[in-house]
Formats: structure tokens, sequence, C-alpha cells
């Protein structure tokens, strides 16, 4: 063979590659529905179809030898890693109950503070080994009152209770700041194979559909835009209060859990409330503490939004009942006559979510799978909801 016989064979076998290549690339971008497999955490970091969880951070973690307590309310267990490692394992006697506001609070906090003994102003006892994570939330001993009678009952405000002697190491090998990663679900799978239906019209510049257990994102556009949002507020709001003011405490003539319902009318006084009590800038600095410890960026986006409702739906779904204007135990009638921002009253798959003007955060319930709509910018909300719920139960569920 002559040189340029040779050189066109090369040529030959290099644009050959090259077409092959980008033949096997567009046949994986085909594919409309990879199965996910929670287990397969290098592939779930790199994917940005997979909206990262605290799972993924404990990994991290674990990876760059952090040094860190990680609380597990499905194992019920607290484990105590140095340089990645366990070196403490003990067992959580009680949690928050998951039915009521005393869910414990989940996320990526931080030792703020340490006690051999903490005096609970809410229950009126003392807690001993006392780890503060955040608001009304700690790791402690058995707790007793001041005739040091311990207290014994099947869940906790929300704290997180372990036996003395195991809450006495742990308080001993703790540092301050040290990271808390309270986990309190883990990561369901998403295998359904999607069907290609034309999904329809939306007015919306930003939107995001996700599955709440997966955290799979099945639709969305624009989702890294900045996400300024009163529902957001409204929502975060929310959380800091009942995650940090002892609910029957009185603000303005009415408890805590009572000024929810005016907040999600609209009304401008319970978070002003809210501030009066808390602090012009401590609240700021609690909602900011908040949000970092769900992975929620300083400049939000629906990325963000869809973080924090997941957040409400697997340890507060009490607020989704109250942005519907359900009525909830312990407050009066009268309250739950206020107007809430609910768009779909009639539609029974709807768990809650808050909506402001052109912008909302909603959360539904498709077949067993809970999947979140954030939107901004629309032209019309309900009938944007209403078209990309059709088209998730078309595309996924064949429930329509």
């Amino acid at each position: 063979m002559n040189k340029k016989g040779f050189f066109a064979f090369i040529l030959f076998l290099f644009f050959s590659a090259l077409v092959i290549g980008k033949s096997f690339i567009y046949s994986l971008e085909a594919v409309e529905s990879i199965s996910y497999n929670p287990a397969e955490h290098i592939n779930l970091k790199r994917n940005p179809k997979i909206v990262k969880t605290f799972e993924d951070v404990k990994i991290e973690f674990i990876e760059n030898g952090t040094d860190f307590i990680e609380a597990n309310l499905l194992e019920m267990k607290v484990m105590l890693y140095k340089e990645g490692k366990i070196i403490k394992e003990a067992e959580i006697i009680a949690k928050g109950n998951p039915k009521t506001w005393g869910e414990s609070a989940a996320g990526i906090h931080k030792i703020l503070s340490g006690n051999k003994a903490s005096f609970s102003n809410i229950a009126k006892v003392f807690m001993p080994y006392a780890l503060h994570y955040f608001g009304k939330y700690y790791i402690h001993g058995e707790p007793y009152y001041p005739s040091r009678e311990k207290l014994k009952s099947v869940y906790s405000g929300g704290c997180l209770r372990l036996k003395d002697k195991d809450a006495e190491e742990i308080y001993k090998m703790s540092e301050l700041n040290m990271p808390v990663l309270v986990i309190d679900s883990k990561k369901e799978d998403f295998s359904f194979k999607r069907e290609k239906i034309p999904m329809g019209d939306i007015s919306a510049d930003v939107f995001l559909v996700a599955d709440i257990g997966s955290g799979k994102i099945l639709a969305e556009k624009n989702k890294n835009k900045s996400f300024s949002s009163y529902s957001f507020d409204r929502l975060m709001t929310a959380v800091i209060a009942v995650e940090v003011i002892d609910l029957e405490r009185i603000l303005g003539g009415y408890t805590v859990l009572e000024l929810l319902y005016p907040l999600f009318s609209g009304q401008a006084y319970p978070a002003e409330h809210f501030k009066s009590f808390l602090g012009e800038k401590r609240l700021p600095k609690l909602i900011n503490d908040k949000s970092e410890s769900l992975l929620i960026k300083n400049i939000k986006d629906s990325e963000d939004a869809f973080r924090l409702a997941k957040y409400i739906t697997n340890t507060k779904p009490l607020i989704w009942k109250i942005t519907k204007g359900d009525g909830v135990a312990g407050v009066s009638s009268n309250l739950k006559d206020f107007k809430s921002n609910n768009l779909f009253p009639d539609n029974s798959s709807f768990i809650g979510g808050e909506s402001s003007s052109g912008e909302g955060i909603f959360v539904f319930g498709v077949k067993d799978k809970k999947i979140a709509i954030i939107l901004s910018e629309s032209e019309n909300l309900a009938e944007d909801v209403g078209t990309l719920l059709t088209w998730v139960s078309q595309s996924y569920f064949k429930m329509l």
C-alpha cells in the first residue's frame, strides 16, 4: 500500500469511529427512562436529572474523611464519624412523632452548643448531655424533671433521645460546629417507563416537575434561573416558626400555629409577629441556616424550591394542610375561615402548596408517588399546573 492509500485508510477509520461513537451516544440519549438504583452513588452524584439529597452528602463526608454525626431516623441510630469512619454507634430511643408537629428536623446542621444539662422551657425537664443543632432540636440523654424523675414517652418533642451512657460518650467525643446530618427518608426507586406524550403549551418561563421520593426530575425549563418567590418565603417562614418557637406561645393574640392561617391567606402581620419575637437579625439568620441545611443556595432556583417542598412533605406535612385551608388540631374554627390561596379545592390529588402572582410551589399525589410542580413567570398558574399534571399522569402513570 502506498503512502496515499495508507493515509486514506487511516482517515477512513478515524471518521468511521466518529460516526459509530456518535450513533452510540445518540442511542443512549434516546432512552426515555432508566431504572434508578439508589446504590449507584457515583452515577447519581453526576446525574443532573436527580436532585442531590442528604444521603449524597453522607457519601461525600465519608469519601472526604469528614468528622460528623449522622442521625438516621429510619434506622433509629446515631453514628459518630471520625475521618469518615464510624467510631461510635447508638440507638435512638425516642424521636419526634412524624404525624404531628413534633417530627425531628432533618438536614445538614452543626453543633451550636453543648451542655451537660440543658433545661427545656417547653417540656419543663432537664436534658442531659445535650447537643443543640437547630431551633428546638437537640441530641441528648434521658430527660428528667427537677424532682429527678425521668420523663418516659414513646415520642420526644422532636429531639433525638439516647440512653444516658451513649449520650455522654457522644457528647464527650463531639466538637462545636461538627456537622450533624439528620436523614429522614430513603431515596426511592423511580423506574417508570415514559410514554411519548406531547406536553402541551406552558406559559411559565420557569418550571420543574420532580418526584419527591427519588428526586428524579421529570420535566423542566430554565430550572437554574433565579427563582424569587413570595410562596417560597411564606413556606420557609412557616417552617422556621414551627421549628423554633413554642407552638402554644401567644403572639398578637394568636398562637404560633393559628398565625399560619393568615400567613397563607396573604396577610403580612404573622411574619411581622414572628420577626418581632425572634428578632430583626435572628430571623434572617435562621432562614439562612435552614436554607443551608436543606442544600438551598443563596440565589434560589426551582431546584431549591423543590428541596423545600420535599422537606415539608417529609417532615412538616401539616403545613400543606394549612395551605389548603384544612383544619388541624389545636386551631380554633374561626381561623379556618381565612381564605387560603388554594387553586385546586376540587382536586383530591392535591396535597398542598402555596402560590402568588405568576408563581407557585405545589405537591400532588399521583398513584403512589408524590410529585412536586414548581412554576415561575406563569400567565395562568392553574392552567399550567393542570397541563403539567396531565402530562405526568399520562407519560409515566397512565392515570388519565
